[in-house]
């Protein structure tokens, strides 16, 4: 018997993320989207476009608008102004944003139009664009945050991260929220699966205590500290194996690093994989390292540590303790001693002994695995993430 869907108000997100698509953002764009349309309401989603991706289409029941964002190798979101005449021929119920300096598509919609706006932030984007590129010009960082501030004070609502990424004037109309995982794509049932038997058996990690490093390899990210805290594993432990899944700007380093100390048997690079392969690299692992540095990126510093990893996440949900560092809001996520282990931020050794006391309790291990499943079963799904949003933008559509 088919399900009668609630038909809800219309919405419009946009972002500059390319949808469906590998890296974080895209990821999670899509997640909520597609939550979106299963709670009922008719999504139509703007994205970059990409390749042989088509301008419109439809997918799992989500509208997708998409258009050449990029400029310069950079994406601009605000580019997707070129379909703002396609936009005012159709009336939506409310607009959400993903934020970024060079966005604002939505806001000039919403203006035009007096639709509600919903700001999805994720971090302080302007001000990492102005230590980034250090941007010390007077004017053009005055022109930048006076962009920013508009964005800000069309949203009706904002949901970030952390209050901290948002403009003073902004946080009375904020709600604090936390990043998820889809717990049917990411799940320990897929242990036994053929491709994750093919994994093992062509990187050879049979009969080892593998642990798990997915993502992009960037210095804030802890990539550069992988090779000390594979050296200081296996100099305890030569059962353990490594699995580093992704690319980035640092993979070549980190890999001549390990060469150059001779570690290259106990680790294995995979490169960067389609995200549908993720979960299968994840089920074939005992454990899942995330060992952020922010040392290495000033905004983290100036403004917390705003991330709300997915990757972590996602370990979570596929059933493995994760082993992480401590700022907050980590230990909010990974419960010391329960769901793995928390360890002193910028200190590999202790990554090391995180790693090697796992290894040494597997029975300990998998049950810290299980732990963490039910974890984020009850707290950091995709569906509770978008159940959330739901009342955000029921609240917001009864205010305006």
């Amino acid at each position: 018997m088919s399900i009668k869907r609630v038909k809800k108000p219309t919405i419009l997100y946009i972002t500059g993320e390319i949808v469906p698509g590998n890296n974080g953002g895209s990821v999670h764009v899509w997640e909520v989207a597609s939550n979106l349309y299963r709670l009922g309401y008719e999504v139509t989603l703007i994205s970059q476009r990409q390749g042989t991706l088509a301008h419109s289409e439809y997918l799992k029941g989500v509208k997708l608008l998409r258009t050449n964002m990029q400029y310069l190798n950079k994406i601009l979101s605000i580019a997707g102004l070129k379909l703002l005449p396609e936009l005012l021929m159709r009336r939506f119920d409310i607009i959400i944003e993903r934020y970024v300096t060079f966005g604002g598509v939505g806001t000039i919609y919403s203006k035009l139009k007096k639709i509600p706006l919903i700001l999805e932030v994720n971090s302080p984007h302007t001000e990492e664009l102005i230590w980034r590129y250090n941007i010390t010009c007077k004017t053009t960082v005055k022109m930048l945050r006076t962009w920013r501030d508009i964005q800000f004070r069309q949203a009706k609502k904002v949901i970030a991260t952390s209050f901290t990424v948002v403009p003073e004037h902004a946080r009375l109309k904020t709600e604090q929220v936390r990043w998820a995982a889809n717990t049917d794509m990411f799940t320990p049932e897929l242990r036994n699966t053929d491709k994750a038997n093919n994994i093992r058996k062509t990187y050879n990690l049979e009969n080892k205590f593998t642990v798990v490093f997915a993502g992009t390899f960037r210095k804030w990210h802890g990539a550069l500290e992988l090779p000390e805290i594979v050296r200081a594993v296996v100099s305890k432990d030569k059962n353990v194996q490594f699995l580093f899944v992704g690319g980035g700007e640092c993979l070549d380093e980190v890999k001549a690093k390990i060469r150059h100390m001779y570690l290259s048997k106990y680790v294995v690079f995979t490169g960067t994989r389609e995200y549908e392969m993720m979960p299968y690299f994840m089920a074939v692992s005992d454990a899942g390292i995330a060992p952020y540095n922010t040392a290495y990126y000033k905004p983290l510093k100036d403004f917390g540590f705003f991330w709300s990893p997915l990757k972590i996440f996602e370990y979570m949900a596929s059933g493995l303790p994760v082993i992480t560092v401590s700022y907050d809001p980590l230990p909010e996520i990974v419960i010391n001693g329960e769901t793995g282990f928390i360890t002193p931020a910028e200190d590999t050794s202790k990554i090391a002994e995180a790693i090697i006391n796992l290894a040494k309790n597997p029975l300990n291990a998998s049950n810290m695995g299980k732990k963490a499943r039910e974890l984020v079963e009850r707290n950091y799904t995709w569906k509770f993430h978008v159940d959330n949003l739901d009342k955000i933008i029921k609240t917001t559509l009864e205010r305006d």
